[in-house]
């Protein structure tokens, strides 16, 4: 009785050489939910539960088969931890995030998104072509909700040898949107998707509100006279001026968290496939100044090497790599005439902060905070 329960509701791979253990951990889990499930629903039961499933991340041979959950009892699990997760409040925090990093390896295992994500109502008119923004792997659309409001679309390409790897990458991106609400950051309306419990790539979609102005590098082209200095800067994992948007009013929100990962949630880093190429935060400085350059120039940093509409190839980026890694090129400082100083309100100062954020050394690049003081030392 007890291998069909652990065949069934854990990963044949990654279950405990001990079977006692399987059966141990199955009770513990089963017991709390069945006291978070019993009605009536209140913040003490969800409490109660919180405390049972840290009580059971604190073994690793428990956390391991938490983590190796697969079926119904991982959506139970994971739709539990999605609506209890705001008990941790809206502030950052190691307990937070190593409990947001617990669920979404769980769901990624089990191919799975919590229920409260999907979007009921149909979405109408999504326009194939031409996309807003297409990348190697995504293209993002517009359409309409039934309701009428205007949304964009991302959907994720994907091909057999690499399908794994995306739905991974959907989900974690799900989770840790809906989750990190921000006045700057592109609001989450849900998962649009076909029929069935698994994530099906080629059905499945992130909808986000509509922008009126699109992209910042849109809204720049259309407005050569912007104030670039009011821009607000954003920081998270693949910051570039085509995931930064603009609102009615000029503001500009982050979007796109494919390639952001949980800081600090280390004790779960054994158990994350995703490792190898994690952003760090100084890669994300790295980026920011380079969206600052953007924002100021209109151009591309070390666009030379590259044909800027099809993007660089395979040999323009070891070009690239060549030139930024080994001999330390960044990029060039417009001239004092140019319409960067004369127009856009450059200044030294900024130069010098993007400047810090390309230190060779990602030790020596500022903090979010310091960038801050450093660009708004003048009151703007």
């Amino acid at each position: 009785m007890v291998k069909d329960a652990t065949s069934t509701h854990l990963s044949s791979a990654s279950q405990p050489s001990d079977p006692g253990q399987s059966e141990v951990f199955l009770g513990l889990l089963e017991r709390a939910l069945e006291a978070y499930e019993t009605p009536p629903e209140c913040e003490e039961g969800e409490r109660q539960l919180r405390a049972a499933l840290l009580h059971i991340m604190a073994d690793q041979g428990h956390l391991r088969c938490l983590l190796a959950l697969k079926g119904s009892l991982a959506q139970r699990v994971v739709d539990a931890m999605y609506k209890v997760h705001h008990l941790y409040g809206s502030s950052e925090g190691p307990q937070r995030r190593r409990w947001l990093a617990t669920l979404t390896i769980i769901a990624q295992g089990a191919k799975i998104l919590p229920s409260a994500l999907t979007i009921d109502a149909q979405i109408h008119e999504i326009t194939s072509w031409p996309a807003i923004f297409q990348a190697p792997m995504v293209d993002i659309l517009e359409g309409a909700l039934s309701s009428g409001a205007q949304v964009c679309v991302k959907k994720y390409r994907s091909r057999p040898e690499i399908r794994g790897a995306v739905v991974k990458m959907f989900i974690k991106e799900a989770i840790m949107w809906s989750t990190h609400p921000h006045e700057r950051l592109l609001p989450f309306e849900g998962v649009y998707r076909g029929e069935g419990g698994l994530i099906n790539i080629d059905w499945s979609y992130l909808v986000s509100q509509r922008r009126p102005f699109g992209s910042l590098s849109d809204y720049l082209d259309g407005r050569p006279n912007a104030d670039r200095r009011k821009l607000e800067q954003v920081v998270h994992g693949d910051v570039k001026s085509s995931n930064v948007f603009v609102d009615a009013e000029g503001r500009a929100c982050l979007a796109d968290f494919g390639l952001s990962r949980y800081v600090d949630a280390q004790v779960l880093e054994e158990f994350d496939e995703d490792q190898s190429m994690a952003p760090t935060l100084a890669t994300d400085v790295w980026s920011l100044g380079c969206l600052i350059y953007e924002v100021y120039t209109g151009r591309l940093p070390f666009s030379d090497f590259f044909n800027v509409k099809t993007g660089p190839s395979p040999r323009d980026l070891c070009r690239l790599h060549d030139a930024i890694v080994v001999q330390g090129k960044r990029p060039s400082k417009p001239s004092p005439e140019s319409e960067p100083f004369a127009s856009f309100g450059l200044t030294d100062e900024d130069w010098e902060a993007m400047e810090w954020c390309w230190a060779r050394d990602p030790a020596e690049r500022p903090s979010v905070h310091e960038l801050f003081a450093k660009l708004y030392t003048d009151g703007l």
